[in-house]
């Protein structure tokens, strides 16, 4: 906005209204993320703190109430109530999954953060795909870039988007 910087990175969801802001500006859509509910497994592998079982209060670990994953969070929360009780409030998602390997509670976090945790077992989801978050990932850029390698940089960029859509709408059309 202040035109401090070049480039933002950032995910996006339309139930952030901050992200709205950034619609004059262009934009590249660089991927997908989720934000999946986790926890830990008990015993027999099942989540310790399951989100379908509507009965008991549910541990929550929370983004608190200013960050982006609390805002896409919280849509989805008021169409589709839990018991969730707030237990532990960090910004950061590194914290909370912390927090959740330590058998803490639930928590929303990134599918690429906990991808590993998940793969070995340390971690399991705590509802059915229905409780997903669907992100996007986008690259803002200011109108006027700063220097000549900064243009460079999005043009080296946008020619990789455009050439990974491309590819992927080839591999789907095979199919």
């Amino acid at each position: 906005h202040s035109g401090e910087s070049d480039f933002l990175l950032t995910y996006a969801h339309d139930a952030v209204s901050l992200i709205h802001q950034l619609d004059p500006y262009p934009m590249l859509q660089l991927g997908r993320e989720w934000a999946i509910p986790v926890c830990r497994p008990d015993s027999s592998g099942q989540p310790l703190y399951p989100i379908d079982n509507r009965g008991k209060p549910i541990p929550w670990l929370s983004y608190g109430s200013h960050s982006f994953f609390a805002h896409a969070l919280a849509q989805m929360l008021s169409e589709h109530p839990l018991p969730l009780e707030p237990v532990y409030e960090n910004g950061m998602s590194v914290n909370l999954k912390a927090m959740v390997l330590a058998g803490g509670g639930v928590a929303w976090l990134p599918l690429s953060l906990v991808h590993e945790e998940l793969s070995s077992g340390a971690l399991v989801r705590a509802g059915s795909d229905d409780w997903e978050i669907k992100l996007a990932i986008r690259l803002y850029r200011q109108p006027v870039l700063r220097t000549p390698q900064a243009e460079q940089l999005w043009q080296r960029i946008q020619q990789c988007e455009t050439a990974h859509a491309a590819c992927w709408r080839h591999t789907m059309q095979k199919r």
